[in-house]
């Protein structure tokens, strides 16, 4: 998928594209927190066993507010989670625990962020740069959320925005049918793509296309 790769090569998303447009003074520039979307993109693209760690000790936290341990993350994750949330700052930590939806504050979710990006200090920067871009596109994000089913399994164009603009075709497949272990998942065929298309698909539309899917990998990743 265009967001979720991990390889090393640079796409659109992490290098500025030459000015397709002739020049223009009432158009406005359009930007966005690509660190922080990718950071979001990395924490769901690590997939995590639900099935309980026959040798982790789940204990009661202290402080239950910034941490909840659950059985489908072991003891030495959850400390790492208590240890990511403490390294926050207050505003930080408020955003996340009492204004961002369950699933994004979700022990398990921080989990993978820590797994995807390997070591606590790296996974606090990932954190804070996750949450910058959720500040600044909370618009399209809440309206993004009031599209996506509660429920929700598989991923579903129909739920985004832009989705007819898109270059590309992509489907969801769902529990069982996506990936080996079992996993949804969700494609982009090769053949659909149109290069033309990608290089003249509007700025505004592929943000808020994206944006929109990611939100709905979230859910779905919560869900399932």
């Amino acid at each position: 998928l265009v967001l979720t790769g991990k390889g090393g090569g640079r796409s659109r998303l992490d290098s500025p594209r030459p000015d397709r447009r002739p020049p223009s003074g009432d158009r406005p520039s359009v930007s966005m927190s690509w660190p922080g979307i990718w950071r979001q993109c990395m924490c769901m693209g690590v997939r995590e066993s639900k099935q309980v760690d026959p040798g982790s000790e789940m204990r009661t936290q202290a402080n239950p507010t910034l941490a909840r341990a659950i059985p489908c993350i072991s003891a030495s994750e959850q400390e790492k989670v208590d240890e990511l949330l403490s390294s926050l700052e207050p505003h930080e930590q408020h955003q996340l625990l009492h204004e961002e939806p369950a699933d994004i504050h979700h022990p398990l979710f921080l989990a993978r962020l820590l797994h995807g990006h390997g070591s606590v200090p790296a996974a606090v920067t990932a954190c804070k740069e996750m949450l910058a871009y959720r500040k600044e596109y909370d618009g399209l994000i809440s309206r993004a959320r009031k599209r996506i089913p509660v429920d929700i399994e598989a991923f579903d164009r129909h739920f985004t925005f832009c989705a007819d603009t898109a270059p590309f075709e992509h489907v969801g497949l769902c529990l069982e049918a996506g990936a080996r272990d079992g996993m949804p998942t969700s494609v982009i065929a090769l053949s659909t793509f149109s290069v033309d298309g990608w290089n003249t698909w509007p700025d505004e539309n592929m943000i808020e296309y994206f944006v929109s899917v990611l939100e709905q990998y979230s859910v779905i990743l919560h869900n399932v």
